[in-house]
């Protein structure tokens, strides 16, 4: 018996050993897919042979709640567009117009370095109480003009904000200006984390609840070990809903959901405990109240009468 408990307990250790591996194996794999389709780099635009300025764009942050995109962009410029003078500028006066909500146009003055623009570009649809499952759409032009000429242009895009991802829909050049059109959504890390945290609100909500069922079925009053347990769980709600990564407003999805519901049976059971264990109490009070017989001071027994003599 002995034995058999031993290799039994031995075949249970070695599995949960081997399901938190292929957890932790499965988690590392996830990781590296999402960072390797991060750092993949679209290539839009005309084709290579004929574009003298290159566009790097990296989307850096998304705003949802002021629908905005903020975009670096970097220009590159090929051989044949570079100053003898300053390789790090252009040979001549470059004007670059954009689809920006803000300083739509920036120049490139010949012969003098090239720097970083930050630009902001307007996201349209969706709402950000749809979170975690809202969209927006986005819309990025760009075009370069070389005094009246305008140049072909080609654009590495890829986006860096680790709460959102672009997937690119549809890309267009019309009289050599590149459109590209994109969805915006949450990234599948946030997307992840939201769904657990859901989960977790209504675990912890239904756990109370059967700890509350408990606690007034065993008839012990009122129990301040269990209520300090369900209050620190109505207020630890709070902050971990607080903890949602993009930090949605209130009245969201994950809100109407998960968390205003499990905040209402957390309540309610904090209450219901609480209002059971005095009713409780008050009845134990009157029936020891009852059981309780008053104590009353008695003086010595009279001497018995003495009969009729004869």
């Amino acid at each position: 018996m002995l034995r058999r408990a031993l290799r039994r307990r031995t075949v249970v250790h070695a599995g949960v050993l081997a399901l938190i591996a292929v957890l932790c194996t499965a988690g590392i794999l996830l990781y590296f897919n999402e960072r390797d389709t991060r750092q993949v780099e679209r290539v839009l635009g005309e084709r290579e042979s004929a574009v003298p300025i290159w566009f790097d764009v990296s989307g850096q942050r998304v705003d949802p709640t002021a629908r905005e995109l903020t975009v670096a962009i970097v220009p590159e410029l090929t051989d044949r567009m570079r100053s003898e003078e300053n390789d790090l500028g252009p040979k001549r006066r470059l004007v670059i117009t954009t689809s920006a909500a803000e300083r739509p146009e920036f120049v490139l003055p010949a012969h003098k370095p090239i720097g970083t623009q930050w630009m902001v570009f307007p996201v349209r649809r969706g709402t950000v109480t749809d979170y975690p499952f809202d969209r927006y759409q986005l819309r990025f032009g760009i075009m370069a003009e070389d005094g009246d000429r305008r140049l072909p242009v080609r654009v590495k895009f890829r986006e860096t904000d680790p709460f959102f991802q672009v997937h690119v829909k549809n890309v267009r050049i019309d009289n050599k200006i590149l459109i590209m059109q994109a969805e915006v959504s949450r990234s599948r890390s946030t997307l992840i984390l939201a769904w657990f945290m859901m989960i977790a609100m209504w675990a912890i909500a239904l756990a109370v609840l059967g700890g509350a069922w408990v606690v007034v079925g065993k008839s012990d009053g009122v129990n301040w070990s269990a209520l300090s347990w369900m209050a620190t769980s109505l207020f630890a709600l709070v902050a971990f809903r607080n903890a949602a990564p993009g930090t949605p407003p209130i009245g969201s999805v994950i809100d109407y959901a998960a968390f205003f519901w499990a905040e209402g049976i957390i309540a309610a059971c904090v209450v219901y405990v609480v209002l059971s264990g005095i009713w409780q109490e008050h009845g134990q009070l009157e029936q020891e109240a009852e059981t309780t017989e008053p104590v009353t001071a008695s003086g010595p027994p009279p001497p018995p009468s003495d009969g009729p003599t004869a």
